[in-house]
């Protein structure tokens, strides 16, 4: 079972992908009649199979890309500021890259684009009432 999460997770599937496959293919735990992504994610990481990002976790960019963690910080706002904005189309997918095999966001480093989201987060800064 293991050769195969090493194969099939440096290949570009996710842990849940793993675990399906796996358990399509016949493969359990010794107390599960499948094997759950829990497992997969213990049994990779024991290994030391992790993505190369996870190695930059909390760093602001990524080859000339900026990670959410650094543009928020950059903006003055909150992660979840960005991902609403993310989610509900308001970048274009040409301003975001998705790392293949996670949920992982790299944002690209353009002068206008981050000039355009200073001006929406001080706008919403201004509309905001939570801190009132």
């Amino acid at each position: 079972m293991c050769a195969c999460i090493d194969e099939l997770f440096h290949n570009g599937s996710t842990d849940a992908q793993i675990a399906t496959q796996l358990t399509q293919e016949g493969y359990h735990t010794a107390r599960q009649g499948k094997v759950s992504v829990a497992t997969v994610r213990k049994l990779r990481l024991r290994n030391g199979w992790v993505r190369p990002l996870h190695r930059h976790r909390g760093v602001p960019m990524v080859n000339g890309y900026w990670t959410l963690a650094g543009l928020t910080q950059e903006l003055g706002v909150g992660r979840r500021w960005l991902s609403q904005r993310i989610r509900q189309g308001k970048l274009a997918d040409s301003d975001i890259e998705r790392v293949p095999g996670s949920s992982t966001y790299l944002i690209r480093n353009d002068p206008v684009l981050l000039e355009r989201l200073r001006r929406d987060a001080a706008a919403s800064r201004k509309y905001d009432t939570s801190h009132s």
